[in-house]
């Protein structure tokens, strides 16, 4: 079996893989030996991957992951199943880099767009070649909220957190929901059918992240909405590694 651990901005998702079938996915707020050790009694974890885009857990976690597992650190210059032309490419992050082979994982020899809706909001195209083709990143749901409350002296915050909102609304409240959902909804729209003239084909959409239910009830596309790609794309990631390192 297989740990897999990607740590966010917020939270470390923590999932327990036996090949492709997820067992287990727990969030935390903060990894410790104590609660590694509870998984490995648990599981038989033989490998790990870690990724990070806030840099590394504590050393104690680490030295024991590497003590007891065969650990990987998830950066660019693992193995990939894909080939990534992004310069330079240490500053892509991991969860962009998981979320695509996640993507060609599900959908192989496909064209596919990956939109990762979390903090801040990824579109990454990669060909039926496995080639990527770039992407681009903007302001997630929550952020746009964040900076609306911070960068002015009277706009409130507002929690965003209903599916839909009339695009004219009548409060200062609904006004900013109209603006930060229905807005990020038409930049989105405007963003695929931009992507589509410029790679001039048809692809696949897949949508995960924390707002990726939020997103792809409004969208009106036809979208594969997959919560835990980014810990699939992991998996596969560290699969691909173990097999090179075996071979």
């Amino acid at each position: 079996m297989r740990l897999i651990i990607d740590k966010g901005n917020t939270r470390t998702k923590v999932a327990v893989y036996k090949k492709e079938e997820l067992l287990s996915v727990i969030a935390v707020g903060r990894l410790d030996v104590n609660f590694i050790a509870e998984l490995l009694s648990k599981y038989d974890i033989t490998a790990t991957i870690f990724s990070s885009v806030s840099g590394l857990e504590t050393v104690d976690v680490m030295d024991y992951l590497a003590k007891k597992t065969q650990l990987f650190i998830m950066s660019e210059d693992l193995y990939l199943p894909i080939r990534l032309n992004y310069f330079p490419k240490y500053s892509l992050g991991n969860d962009r880099i998981a979320a695509i082979v996640g993507g060609y994982n599900i959908f192989p020899q496909e064209n596919i767009l990956v939109i990762d809706a979390g903090s801040c909001i990824c579109l990454d195209y990669i060909d039926n070649k496995a080639n990527y083709k770039g992407g681009s990143i903007s302001l997630g749901f929550q952020m746009k909220s964040k900076a609306l409350n911070t960068f002015t002296a009277r706009l409130p915050l507002v929690e965003i957190n209903e599916n839909k909102v009339s695009v004219c609304s009548l409060n200062t409240f609904d006004c900013i929901k109209s603006g930060i959902i229905n807005g990020t909804i038409a930049e989105i729209r405007g963003m695929i059918d931009m992507i589509s003239k410029e790679q001039d084909s048809e692809f696949k959409i897949i949508v995960t992240g924390g707002d990726a239910n939020l997103l792809s009830e409004n969208l009106n596309i036809q979208a594969f909405v997959e919560p835990n790609l980014v810990l699939q794309g992991l998996n596969t990631i560290l699969d691909y590694n173990i097999k090179k390192r075996d071979a």
